[in-house]
């Protein structure tokens, strides 16, 4: 499944924000997440085909969702910056506490 991240990624965010605004910092991310996520993958998956379509590529649908898929494997790399600097974050918050 695409979502397996999804665990960590609210238990971090809960972590490295103050108390007083855990939920309202989950709540956005959900609201983001699926806003920009969803409705904007489907948005490109949808241009990406019609224009395979009127460029006469074979398979257009199938490149059309191929393409953003790919690109969200850079997500990796986010994430492994992120999970370097986590230590540094929680520490930070520690401090301003």
């Amino acid at each position: 499944s695409l979502t397996y991240f999804y665990g960590s990624v609210f238990s971090t965010v809960q972590d490295l924000v103050p108390v007083r605004v855990r939920a309202t910092s989950v709540a956005f991310l959900l609201f983001a997440s699926n806003f920009i996520g969803i409705a904007g993958g489907s948005f490109v998956a949808g241009a990406l085909s019609d224009h395979f379509v009127e460029t006469g590529w074979e398979q257009p649908l199938t490149w059309g969702l191929f393409f953003p898929n790919v690109m969200g494997s850079v997500a990796i790399i986010f994430y492994g910056l992120a999970a370097m600097n986590y230590s540094r974050s929680l520490k930070l918050l520690e401090s301003n506490e």
